[in-house]
């Protein structure tokens, strides 16, 4: 979970929220809409482009999204995976998919735009380097996950991962319970 400088990829719960706060003050509804669902999803970019109309189901407060990671071929067919979304995003979605049909394409911007939507939040709020990034934002939306003791299966489905083995990656992060287990052997007025 840290880059080859030692850097971390994925945001602390303060820059997490900042970076919350930063997206929902975003004025353009599309780009604040589209920085809100991968914080709240940890989706990648394409699977969040990729939605439509039809994929918002408001009465279970879910958007289903296809797994690019998990692709077709031949004989296999998409595979998609639902993501929980709180009330909040989905009345926003409310908001944008007013006079779109059901199999309108919610956002109408590329990748890059995107993946600039989410860097200038993250140069807002005074962070760089690889956790400024929309996939730092999925890797902590794992973090902020496994800190909560949510089991490791279901963040596997709920991040879309084939393997096991790739959402175990997520347990490789400094945890309260290892600060606890850590601060017990230091001595009581240490330095």
């Amino acid at each position: 979970m840290y880059d080859k400088h030692g850097i971390r990829k994925y945001l602390s719960a303060a820059e997490r929220r900042r970076f919350y706060e930063s997206a929902v003050a975003e004025t353009d509804l599309g780009k604040k809409i589209f920085c809100l669902t991968i914080y709240f999803t940890g989706c990648r970019i394409s699977e969040v482009l990729e939605l439509r109309v039809d994929k918002i189901d408001f009465d279970n407060e879910i958007i289903v999204v296809r797994t690019l990671k998990q692709r077709e071929n031949g004989d296999r067919p998409p595979s998609y995976r639902y993501c929980l979304v709180p009330r909040e995003l989905l009345q926003l979605y409310r908001d944008l998919i007013k006079g779109k049909n059901l199999d309108d394409r919610l956002f109408d911007f590329s990748v890059s735009t995107g993946y600039r939507a989410v860097k200038t939040h993250m140069e807002i709020i005074g962070l760089s380097g690889a956790r400024a990034t929309p996939r730092g934002l999925r890797h902590t939306f794992a973090v902020s996950h496994v800190l909560k003791h949510v089991p490791l299966p279901i963040i596997q489905k709920w991040m879309g991962h084939k393997d096991l083995q790739s959402t175990a990656v997520y347990l490789n992060i400094v945890s309260e319970e290892e600060r606890y287990y850590a601060q017990q052997i230091w001595p009581k007025n240490a330095v």
